[in-house]
């Protein structure tokens, strides 16, 4: 009888644990609710903000990230939360869209949103269109007629951004898909229209290096006027190390675009 007492009290507690294992399910549960309700808030509060811009514009997306590192701050009184308004331009390493900031604002503005693993080439084209934007200020020249104003670049956990004011129109070599048929004479006009942004470049000494149809924006079609943009692989255009001229020995740009001496790796100085 005493054995049988003794089996029964742990019996007893074996129950308890089950009870107690059962109670911190119920809580473990009770509080991934409670995660799932305050995601849920954030959706709903999401949602509203872009029922507001929504009357205005139609909204793609909406982001609302905090940024881990601000490269400049040049729009006065702004959040990091943005409206998608357009993606123009869809890339293998970036992607170009239209935004709106969702405070009363009717300003649009270019944003360049680039993965993370190229980080490198956000880095260097901050450094080149910051330059052109000290100059045009140094200089008092009109530089921003053919190259993007910055404002500031924003980097996140996932990608970064560099924020231009708004460039309107369509990239040359969609608004010559548009057309019907083009002859010399278009041709001709095109390249009239293309050496005003590289003689820019030249007085700013540098040189594109990615230099094609995507990467110049019809911004006027009477007369036709360009703007050059995507600076990532911009250099300065005479390489100097140690007092001496040294030529580039590594092949970029976009395939298809780039020059046969580069690939055929017979570099030129100075060019």
């Amino acid at each position: 009888k005493k054995e049988q007492v003794y089996d029964n009290k742990d019996k007893a507690y074996d129950n308890k644990d089950k009870a107690y294992d059962n109670k911190d399910k119920v809580y473990h549960q009770s509080k991934d609710m409670v995660k799932i309700n305050d995601k849920i808030d954030q959706i709903i509060q999401v949602c509203e903000k872009i029922e507001k811009v929504d009357r205005v514009d139609n909204v793609i997306e909406t982001n609302i990230q905090s940024p881990i590192h601000r490269e400049k701050a040049l729009i006065p009184k702004k959040s990091d939360s943005y409206c998608i308004l357009e993606v123009i331009n869809d890339g293998d390493f970036s992607r170009i869209l239209k935004i709106k900031y969702t405070d009363d604002d009717s300003q649009y503005y270019t944003c360049k949103r680039t993965k993370k693993r190229i980080s490198r080439f956000y880095y260097r084209e901050i450094k080149i269109l910051n330059y052109i934007k000290n100059r045009a200020i140094r200089d008092k020249r009109d530089y921003f007629n053919y190259f993007p104003k910055i404002l500031h670049g924003v980097q996140y956990n996932l990608h970064d951004e560099i924020i231009y004011e708004y460039i309107p129109g369509t990239d040359l070599f969609n608004y010559v898909d548009g057309l019907e048929s083009y002859n010399e004479i278009f041709v001709k006009k095109v390249a009239r229209a293309i050496i005003p942004c590289l003689d820019k470049l030249a007085e700013l000494e540098l040189v594109h290096l990615d230099l094609k149809l995507e990467n110049l924006i019809v911004v006027s079609e009477e007369p036709l006027k360009l703007k050059l943009i995507d600076m990532a692989f911009t250099r300065p255009g005479i390489f100097k190390r140690n007092n001496a001229s040294i030529q580039l020995d590594k092949i970029c740009g976009t395939e298809g675009y780039i020059s046969p001496e580069v690939i055929l790796n017979k570099f030129h100085k100075n060019t």
